[in-house]
């Protein structure tokens, strides 16, 4: 064989395993298999230094499809039209408990091939998940290592794996097949994990880094509901008047509807006003009397990781939609029915849901040994916050009758 036999069936070999290799991504792999992406160039041209042209409000980021060459009004016009669909820490769930877990970032609704910025400069650090539509790039800050912004639903990359990017510099596109979007998360490495696992990203509340106008107040659901504790037991009478006694679970039903979501998608099938609250607290009055100030939950507070069991930790915090809601559906789900009762310490620690300290017990007593919840009327006065800080107060009233 001469040489130029050779170089034919060498460049031969190389075009067919190139074709294999196109047609295992573009046709043979299922959507559970792992692509692994090649960066490409940087195909989106920018100057260096970067400076951004428009002025953010203080001690705020930009947010990830905000290119820095934009002016003034570019900016604001971003800020007017932001549309999250999903944020953290709100309920999704399916027609069972174990498809439930809860969102862990924010989801910005965008076109794909939207180009995507770095919010802060750092490190590349992984570009990990499943098929071409679940990429996420994880950049480590530079000024608080072991803390990240991971961008999820892009590829093109313009960035590859530990390079040092500065604010503002492109990074990838939205990529996914759906209602096109980025999932961005704040998380924070794990103690002796590794950037490249998703179970080793704890992911942290990320609204106070971005602004957000809103000065649309969360929505309490009434009737409140009243559970004997940890069952799905309604405790009402004869007359479907509630009335209660004993180790109760108290849930409310609540939604942050967001002037940055929206009402029904056309032509998607998909609900954007569908946000979670941010914290939420109650108390007990009787006679217009203060009995107990209760604070509940308090998402600021909250970690979310990746593992096979997060439905449990939903437990914690909800009840099932369908218990409660034949409008929650699926997951375009309108409120979540917070199970306040279940709340300790604002959720600094570890939660049970058998922990039977975790209720509304109406038998409890007083240090002089009077009961605390004498038999009567009660109001439930229940106060809810969303990201943006606006507030609503509601209020139910219950019966107790202790046996």
């Amino acid at each position: 064989m001469n040489r130029k036999t050779s170089q034919h069936l060498h460049q031969y070999v190389l075009c067919a395993l190139w074709f294999i290799l196109i047609v295992c991504i573009h046709i043979g792999c299922s959507d559970e298999e792992v692509v692994i992406p090649i960066p490409s160039e940087n195909n989106f041209d920018q100057s260096f230094p970067i400076v951004y042209n428009a002025v953010l409000p203080n001690q705020k980021l930009p947010y990830p499809h905000h290119n820095p060459e934009n002016n003034q009004f570019q900016y604001d016009s971003l800020v007017q039209e932001l549309f999250i669909i999903n944020n953290f820490g709100l309920y999704q769930c399916g027609e069972t408990k174990e498809t439930c877990y809860f969102h862990d970032g924010l989801d910005f609704v965008l076109p794909n091939s939207t180009p995507i910025f770095a919010l802060k400069s750092g490190t590349v650090r992984a570009n990990i998940g499943g098929n071409q539509y679940y990429r996420t790039l994880v950049v480590e800050d530079e000024d608080q290592p072991g803390y990240a912004w991971s961008y999820t639903h892009v590829n093109d990359f313009g960035v590859k794996l530990g390079e040092e990017v500065t604010q503002g510099q492109f990074l990838a596109r939205v990529k996914f097949s759906g209602l096109e979007h980025i999932h961005l998360n704040r998380t924070r490495l794990r103690d002796g994990g590794s950037w490249d696992k998703f179970e080793d990203l704890v992911n942290i509340y990320p609204d106070d880094y971005f602004t957000f106008i809103d000065d649309t107040p969360p929505i309490i659901k009434k009737p409140f509901y009243f559970f004997k504790n940890h069952t799905d037991s309604l405790l009402m009478n004869e007359e479907g008047m509630d009335t209660i006694h004993g180790q109760v679970d108290l849930v409310v039903s609540m939604r942050d509807g967001g002037a940055y979501a929206s009402d029904y998608i056309a032509n998607s099938g998909y609900w954007g006003d569908r946000l979670a609250i941010k914290s939420v607290g109650y108390r007990i009055l009787k006679d217009s009397v203060e009995v107990a100030n209760k604070p509940s939950f308090d998402f600021t507070k909250l970690e979310f990781r990746f593992h096979n069991e997060k439905w449990r930790e939903t437990m914690t915090v909800f009840k099932h939609a369908d218990l409660l809601d034949i409008d929650a559906g699926s997951n375009n789900m309108f409120h979540s029915h917070y199970i306040l009762t279940h709340a300790r310490d604002n959720l600094t620690g570890a939660i049970h849901p058998d922990d039977s300290s975790l209720s509304w017990n109406t038998l409890e007593m007083n240090n002089d040994g009077s009961k605390r919840f004498p038999n009567g009327r009660y109001t439930i006065e229940v106060t809810a916050y969303d990201s943006n800080n606006n507030k609503t107060v509601e209020t139910d009233d219950v019966y107790i009758l202790n046996k």
